[in-house]
This record gives structure tokens, sequence and C-alpha cells, in this order.
């Protein structure tokens, strides 16, 4: 029982200081954000955030799967780290090479001003940032308070820079810079931190040294490069049809908009390990997956309906007027973040349980749908199309993570989001509406909406701590404990 309360607190700490950091760079981002969307106006902001999802798509192959694959590694033995580190970082260099060599090719092939390819070239460069990561050796041997620092690290770096050096629309460049520069300092940093702390730094350059990571790579590689396509698939194609204002525009709200997706990250990290030490019991495995379910839905559903009635008030505030435009798109893709809270509570916990394939096939059929969806609804309504685009898709990929969890537990609990959406219904709906009709100030609204659905969940027992302390509890233990 001293090893599994051990191991136990070790989870709980390494959570907590993640859901801190994530916290912290969350805020600290997010001001960046706006503050950015605010100074260089839709058109050039437009174009950093194409910039941003071009960049995102060429890093697929410098990633490769191999930080999934490296913190699996080092969780199972970490005296293997200076073995993997430098075949990784060798491997990567190759990958770097050929992704940042294509990626001139295609910004130089772009029919833009010299401007733009400026700046998207000055952004590419954040690839060797990505490739000389060592942020997953430190998960891996459960350092999170490094990855914590790192993580924080970025957030202050770019927004500094950015407060420092970013004026006006005509400071886009430099926009682009201070990021690049942000990551590539924090990643270096950890080079340094690996070479006097941890290990030696020998990169290979052996085929013998990569072939064996490449197998076990491809499956884990394809389930996030599925999740990085559907991301930022949207602007590029926004970007692409409508050009980089309505880019602009739908990606100053999707970034608003995957904020509520935050409890969710904390909450998975928090789980994952309770989940997956059910697998194979199915009685477990239908508590903790429950657990999980009614926590992720306990927050997910009010923050969502929260922040799509509440989508001009925030479009406004973060952004300022030039922005009001893309409130109902806002609104909309609060939409799709309640049904990626329900594919999280479906389908992560499959992948818990040694189902990712399933997981990686709900979310090909999400990026195979959105595509034509795009190209028929975006020309038609701009970026609202887009976003109703993106809610379509992946309300059938949750669909389908709903069917194949069903299978496997007979457990849906819908019994239990129609319980908080009553709560909603009464705790946050009612105070928006109400608050709107009165002329409440914006904090006072949202304030009373917090306490009221906490009011009614703490009543009808929706907010059960003791059940998902429990959960988090028997996290750390394996059922033999």
């Amino acid at each position: 029982m001293a090893k599994g309360t051990q191991i136990e607190r070790q989870v709980l700490q390494n959570a907590g200081a993640l859901a801190v950091a994530r916290g912290t760079t969350m805020v600290l981002s997010l001001v960046t954000f706006a503050y950015l969307a605010r100074v260089l106006e839709p058109e050039r902001f437009g174009i950093l955030s194409i910039g941003l999802a071009l960049v995102a798509y060429f890093g697929l192959p410098v990633n490769f799967g191999l930080d999934v694959l490296g913190v699996r590694e080092l969780a199972r033995e970490a005296q293997r780290s200076d073995e993997l580190v430098g075949a990784i970082l060798g491997l990567r260099a190759l990958l770097v090479t050929i992704a940042l060599g294509t990626y001139a090719v295609v910004v130089g092939m772009l029919d833009k001003p010299a401007l733009y390819k400026l700046v998207l070239g000055i952004q590419g460069l954040a690839l060797l940032g990505q490739a000389i990561s060592l942020e997953w050796v430190y998960q891996g041997i459960e350092k999170m308070g490094i990855v914590a620092l790192r993580n924080v690290a970025v957030a202050v770096l770019s927004l500094g820079g950015t407060l420092l050096l970013v004026r006006g629309p005509d400071d886009v460049v430099l926009a682009a810079a201070v990021s690049v520069f942000a990551l590539v300092a924090a990643n270096g940093s950890l080079l340094v931190t690996y070479a006097r702390r941890i290990g030696t730094l020998q990169i290979q350059f052996r085929r013998s040294a990569w072939l064996p990571l490449l197998k076990p790579a491809l499956p884990l590689w394809a389930s996030s490069a599925m999740v990085t396509v559907a991301v930022y698939l949207d602007t590029l194609l926004i970007g692409l049809i409508s050009g980089d204002e309505s880019a602009g525009l739908y990606a100053a709200v999707y970034k608003l908009a995957a904020i509520v997706l935050v409890p969710a990250e904390v909450l998975l990290m928090a789980f994952l390990p309770t989940l997956s030490n059910a697998f194979g019991t199915l009685g477990l495995m239908r508590d903790r997956s429950h657990a999980f379910a009614t926590a992720l839905f306990s927050l997910g559903l009010p923050l969502c309906l929260g922040g799509a009635l509440l989508a001009p008030e925030l479009t406004t505030l973060v952004y300022g007027a030039d922005y009001g435009t893309a409130s109902t798109a806002l609104a909309l893709l609060m939409a799709n973040m309640l049904l990626a809270y329900g594919a999280i509570a479906y389908g992560q916990t499959l992948v818990a349980w040694n189902r990712e394939r399933v997981f990686l096939l709900a979310f090909t059929v999400n990026v195979m749908l959105n595509v034509p969806l795009d190209f028929v609804l975006i020309p038609r309504f701009g970026i609202n199309g887009a976003a109703l685009g993106t809610s379509i898709s992946q309300g059938v990929s949750t669909a389908i993570l709903l069917v194949l969890h069903y299978r496997l537990t007979r457990r849906a609990y819908l019994g239990v989001a129609l319980k908080i959406s009553l709560a909603c219904a009464f705790g946050v709906a009612a105070p928006v509406l109400l608050g709107r009709a009165l002329a409440w100030p914006l904090p006072v609204t949202i304030g009373a909406a917090v306490v009221l659905y906490a009011a009614i969940g703490y009543a009808f027992r929706l907010l059960n701590f003791d059940l998902l302390l429990g959960a988090l509890r028997r996290g750390g233990t394996s059922r033999s404990t």
C-alpha cells in the first residue's frame, strides 16, 4: 500500500504541476493572441494564422509520433535515455531538413506578396524548435515540473517580446520572429539541462538506431496527425477560399473557443492512470469511465453553453469591435467543443483500453467529412459555414466513438448528460439571459451563473467530489495493490 500511496502522490503532483502550468500558459497565450489580433488587425493576423497552420502540418513528419514513443519507452526503461535521445535527435535532424526544404519550396511557389512569404518563411523556422524538443524525456522520467517551467517560459517570452516589439500591422514580421525565438530558446534550454543534469548528448545518424523507432511510432503518429489536421484545416481552407481577413477572424474565435477544452485536458491527465488500470475488469471500467464522463460533462456543458450564449460579449471584449462579426462563428464553435468533450469521454477511454485504432478511425472520418463540408459551406456562409461544418463532422466522429464505447461497456452516460443539461438550463442559461435583459456587467453575469450552477450541481449531486477524488486516488494504484 505504501508503494501505491507513493505512486498516487507522484501522479497527483505531476497532474497538479501540469494543470498549474497549463492554466498559466493559457492565460498568457490568450493575452498574446488577443493583443496580436487587435494590433495586427484581421488581415495581417490572418497571415500569421495561416502560417501557424502550415507549420503545424509540416511539423507532422518532424514529430512522427516520436514524442509519444519516447515517453512510453522511458517510462518502462529510464536507463535508455541517452540511447533514445541520440537516436530521436538524429532522426529528427534528417526529418526537419526534408521538411524545411519542402516548406521553403511551397512558400516560394505561393502567389503572394513578398511580405506574406517572409512572414511564413520566418514561421517555418519553428520546425527547428520542434526538432530539438526534449520535453518528452522529462515526461518519460516524470519530471513534470521541468515540463511545466518550459511551457510557462515559452508563454512568457512570447508575451514579453510581443508587447515590446509589435505595435501595428507593419510589425507582423516581428510577431512571427518573437514566437519562433520563444520556442527555440525554451527547447534549447532543455537540451542544455539534459546535458548538464541527466545524460550525454550523442546524436546518432545510423539507420540501425532509427529503424526500430519508426514502426512503433507510426500508429502513434497517425492519431496525433489526424487531430492536428482537424484543428488547422478550417483556417487553411478559409484562407484559400475567403482570404486572409476571414482566416484571421476565424483563427481568433477558434482560439477563444478552444480554451474551454483546458479542463478536459487536465481531467484526462489526472484520470488516465485510473482508466488504464481498470482495463480487463468490466466493472472497474464502467465505474471509472462513469466518473470520468461525469467530471467532463459537469465542466464542459456549462462552459460551452455559457460561451455560446455570451459569444457577442466575449468576442468584442477579447478582440475588439473589428472581430464582432465573428461572434456567430464562436457560438457554433462552442457547440463543436461540447461535442469534443463527448469525443474525449468516449474516445480517450478506448485509447486507455488499447483501442487507439478506433479512435484514429473516428478522427479520420472527421477530417474526410470536414473537407467537403468546408468547400460547400464556406463559399456560401463564410466563417460561419466553416464553424458549422466543423461541428457537423465532430458530431459524426463523436457518435462513432459513443457507439464503440457503448458496445464495449454498455454505458453511454446519457442520464448524467440529461441531468447536467437541466442544471445548465436553470443555472447557466437563465442567469445569462436575465443578465443580458437587465444589462448586468459581464463579470456579474458570469459570477451569477457560476454560483447558481454550482449550487444546483451540488444539490443534485452532479458535482460529486467524493466520486472524483476516489477515482483519482485509484489512478496511482493497480488492481493488485
